[in-house]
């Protein structure tokens, strides 16, 4: 029995590892072959590294903003333009989609050169009558997950976070498109996982399952 919690102890250990070593995160204070800068369009340069590439939905490309003036994505944390509020560990840069505060932003496309099991990420300063809705789809663009982000009037700048895990590698595609109202309003995306972190619940339940098997060891015995 103790040798089989031994082993089953390691084995969740090694799970852990190996699952974090895939994890991988996209942040925007790096970009493969150039260091980022306010405005630069973003669109294949995490193709070969990470597989994927980022797109505006009717056509274009996304662009890298970064904090402070000129407001490029939202009025933040203490009415700072672009301030992500205290805690938020977005860094200096973050993607919008067109670097102007205008009308409803365009659709953000995120397409996997591969498909993923999960996804995850985070969206700065939803608040008032703001909406973004995050779509997982398969190979085809049909729609197989939702996550639905609402206001998030904590403080100007926070974050909203969220995420899929389908336990299988079915994601062809993000869809982030936002579905509230008003006006003024623009997408501040930031890291953004590319295969879903673990979190502290999937462990648990991991290691609730080499509970279960070691019990059912030790009544197997008896």
């Amino acid at each position: 029995m103790n040798n089989w919690i031994l082993k089953a102890t390691v084995c969740l250990a090694l799970g852990a590892t190996m699952m974090s070593a895939r994890a991988q995160v996209i942040d925007f204070e790096t970009i493969p072959g150039s260091g980022p800068s306010d405005g630069m369009t973003i669109d294949t340069q995490f193709q070969a590294l990470y597989g994927v590439t980022f797109s505006l939905e009717t056509g274009g490309s996304p662009v890298l903003a970064k904090v402070g003036a000129p407001r490029t994505a939202f009025q933040g944390y203490n009415l700072l333009p672009d301030q992500p509020a205290p805690g938020t560990n977005a860094g200096e840069y973050f993607l919008t989609d067109d670097g102007v505060v205008s009308g409803p932003p365009e659709p953000l496309i995120i397409r996997y050169s591969y498909p993923v099991a999960g996804a995850g990420g985070i969206i700065l300063d939803i608040d008032g009558a703001e909406e973004f809705t995050v779509q997982a789809r398969n190979a085809v663009d049909d729609v197989i997950g939702t996550v639905v982000l609402p206001p998030n009037n904590e403080l100007d700048g926070s974050a909203t976070r969220w995420g899929f895990d389908f336990g299988t590698d079915v994601i062809h595609s993000i869809r982030i498109v936002f579905t509230g109202a008003g006006g003024g309003v623009g997408l501040a995306f930031d890291n953004f996982s590319t295969n879903a972190v673990p979190e502290p619940a999937s462990m648990l339940a991991l290691g609730t399952g080499f509970a279960a098997l070691a019990l059912k060891r030790r009544g197997r015995r008896h």
